[in-house]
């Protein structure tokens, strides 16, 4: 008995793994190895095995844009410090800082997608 579990099992993954690239969600994977004849329990493991194994493949892929903020922020208070020593004007390093900060966020939320 357990021998057919473990090999309706590794059916399942062989077909779920065609739709690993495909970036469909839990439940649609589940609904088509289901449809394909798998047992629910069996479906619902390896659609939510696949679905969590992605989301974490994705999660590596991408750049941590928190880093990517703190150093572009940093960027920008060293160019207003410097703008503040040549020109001795508080008001125009003011404002470069302001911009910095600004375009910072814009990065943030450009690139973020909550």
């Amino acid at each position: 008995m357990e021998n057919n579990y473990n090999h309706l099992k590794e059916k399942a993954y062989k077909i779920a793994l065609k739709f690993k690239g495909s970036k469909l969600e839990q439940g649609i994977i589940y609904a088509k190895l289901e449809k394909q004849g798998f047992p629910e329990n069996i479906a619902k493991e390896v659609a939510f095995n696949i679905s969590l194994n992605e989301s974490e493949q994705n999660k590596k892929r991408n750049l941590n844009y928190k880093k990517l903020g703190f150093i572009i922020l940093a960027v920008w208070f060293l160019i207003a410090t410097v703008a503040f020593v040549i020109t001795g004007n508080a008001l125009n390093a003011f404002w470069i800082l302001f911009y910095g900060i600004g375009a910072t966020f814009l990065i943030h939320a450009m690139t973020t997608n909550e």
